[in-house]
């Protein structure tokens, strides 16, 4: 399961993945850092994965895939087996950067 979030946005959803949903929420598209996006809906740092796909994670890794983006275990997945996704009710921040954060603070700290 993994949780996303609609940023709205062609231009800012190349900083992080573009996906693809059936109307179940089963992803038939995954792009790590697209160049070009054909979707909004990217995927946030909210991950479930059930205990039968440890197995396949110690594959990923065994393959000699990246292990330092969470990302690319979801690219690598869901073509392999159904991978599903969470609408992440409300507002979203991807809190890398001293000015997301910042921006963060400052919406959070007046409500």
């Amino acid at each position: 399961m993994l949780a996303v979030f609609d940023c709205g946005s062609l231009t800012e959803v190349k900083k992080y993945n573009s996906i693809s949903v059936e109307e179940s929420g089963r992803i038939t598209f995954f792009e790590e850092k697209p160049a070009n996006p054909t979707s909004t809906l990217t995927g946030i740092a909210l991950y479930y994965y059930p205990k039968s796909t440890l197995p396949m994670i110690r594959q990923y890794i065994a393959e000699g895939n990246n292990p330092d983006q969470p990302g690319r275990l979801v690219q690598w997945f869901y073509p392999r087996v159904p991978v599903y996704t969470w609408p992440v009710p409300g507002l979203w921040f991807d809190i890398g950067s001293k000015e997301t954060l910042e921006e963060a603070n400052r919406i959070f700290a007046g409500r």
